[in-house]
């Protein structure tokens, strides 16, 4: 090759690069595709075409190139590797393993094709050949902090709490201030119990990486579960303000604003999602139960209707959707939903509380009784289920049973400005204006910047006030 025709042909390289930089990747796929016309064979710049079509997000059109460069040269390890992440992206894991375990038999200790490996048995549920990829990884590179994440997500994903904290840990040794090994670890402590550790472990995720969305959310959720709402509201808010078109955050607000009563929040944000995301079942859901609380039964029948369409899938989505349809008053409906959880899964604590909730909502108090003595039998202590029983009865007009068991939620949980809020309702009720009042006043103690609590406080003032007067 002349000198000219080198000079041109490395100006013409040259351009393609420039031109995927600057993602314009039609420009660069002839640029390319023309190289090639003159030298076919060249491995260089067909690798350089296939990185080009992967990056435009044409994965098909890459693994035709990717299968030119096989036919040339059939050890080609980046090729093959490669391919094995394009096929696992198609959702082909069969063929992603196929080339995968082809490039391990060029290269058996390929630390990159082992990584590969890992992630495709990872998606294919296959966790236990997945742990041992990413156990070759380690023993080939002990200061692979990634490696020590995925091996935590994974025992995690085996319900083996202790070893995915032990692989956190050690990831967390080599890199202190790593966030997703701090968020991830502040998940197992969690689910092990160890509030005040996840807490820590939380935080420091946040100082690590602050705004992160996948951490505020973790964290807020972990504080709305233990009844911090003010601290939960502090933390989102400041989240949106970072992120504000972040979905997973504003659905978290809208929860939020849903529990402290502030209806009209709440629906304002699931509105938002839903014009972002108009088949977000999460939303869709939570809109419903605004709805219902708002008692605009025709508006959360229609929402209602399209989950019908299409069902939840997961478990916690179809607890959600059971309460919901009990929030709107498809009892027999969210019934048949519950039975079909309690039938597949009777250990699991929400479906338990759930099936507790349609005994409450039936007025069917012995079959209700029997089950709450066979959940104390396990944990004596436990209430948590207290609170959605006691909404129950206050939805099917028996506010004096609904007051008993929001008490005895309160001995288990003292703290929780919603159930105290609820209570308060119910003495209102009940026409107990001083009781009212005070409950009142506790939970806006709690949580001094919600605002519906703040209308409650002055709304029993002029009760007492009249009553005396």
């Amino acid at each position: 090759m002349s000198d000219n025709n080198l000079q041109q042909k490395e100006f013409t390289l040259s351009r393609a690069k420039a031109a995927v930089l600057s993602r314009d990747f039609n420009l660069a796929a002839r640029l390319y595709t023309g190289l090639l016309r003159d030298d076919p064979d060249n491995l260089q710049i067909l690798h350089e075409l296939a990185n080009m079509y992967v990056r435009s997000g044409q994965d098909e059109r890459a693994l035709d190139v990717y299968e030119s460069i096989l036919s040339k040269k059939e050890n080609d390890l980046e090729a093959l590797t490669d391919m094995g992440g394009i096929y696992r992206r198609l959702n082909r894991y069969e063929d992603s393993v196929k080339v995968l375990d082809q490039a391990l038999k060029y290269d058996p200790y390929n630390v990159q094709v082992h990584y590969n490996l890992g992630f495709t048995y990872k998606l294919m549920g296959m966790y236990q050949d997945a742990l041992d990829c990413f156990t070759t990884v380690i023993n080939s590179n002990p200061s692979d902090i990634l490696a020590y994440n995925q091996l935590g997500t994974i025992n995690s994903l085996l319900g083996k709490t202790n070893d995915a904290i032990n692989s956190y840990r050690k990831g967390l040794q080599l890199d202190p201030n790593h966030p997703v090994l701090h968020f991830n670890l502040a998940k197992e402590l969690e689910k092990m119990g160890r509030d005040q550790d996840a807490k820590t472990e939380y935080e420091a995720a946040l100082r690590a990486k602050p705004g992160w969305s996948d951490a505020v959310n973790g964290y807020a959720l972990f504080l709305m579960a233990h009844n911090k709402y003010a601290e939960a509201y502090d933390l989102l808010q400041r989240g949106i303000k970072v992120s504000p078109k972040d979905i997973m955050l504003q659905d978290s607000m809208g929860e939020l604003q849903y529990l402290r009563g502030d209806y009209a929040d709440a629906e304002t944000r699931y509105k938002k999602i839903l014009e972002q995301d108009s088949e977000n079942q999460s939303a869709i859901i939570g809109l419903a139960n605004v709805y219902s609380k708002e008692e605009k039964t025709e508006q959360a029948d229609n929402l209602l209707n399209s989950i019908r369409k299409k069902p939840p899938q997961t478990e916690d989505a179809k607890i959600r959707y059971a309460k919901a349809l009990l929030n709107a008053k498809h009892i027999t409906e969210g019934g048949k939903i519950i039975k079909r959880l309690w039938d597949s899964d009777r250990s699991n604590e929400n479906v338990q509380g759930l099936v507790a909730q349609y005994y409450a909502i039936r007025n069917d108090t012995p079959r209700l009784k029997t089950l709450l003595d066979k959940i104390s039998a396990a944990d004596s202590n436990y209430r948590k289920h207290f609170l959605d029983i006691a909404e129950r009865f206050r939805q099917n007009g028996n506010t004096e049973e609904a007051e008993l068991y929001l008490q005895q939620y309160l001995d288990y949980s003292p703290d929780d400005s919603v159930a105290m809020t609820v209570l308060a309702s119910c003495y209102e009720l009940l026409k107990k204006y001083d009781q009212a009042l005070a409950m009142y006043r506790k939970a806006l103690a709690r949580d001094r910047s919600n605002q519906i609590l703040q209308l409650a406080v002055k709304r029993a003032d002029k009760y007492v006030v009249n009553k005396t007067s």
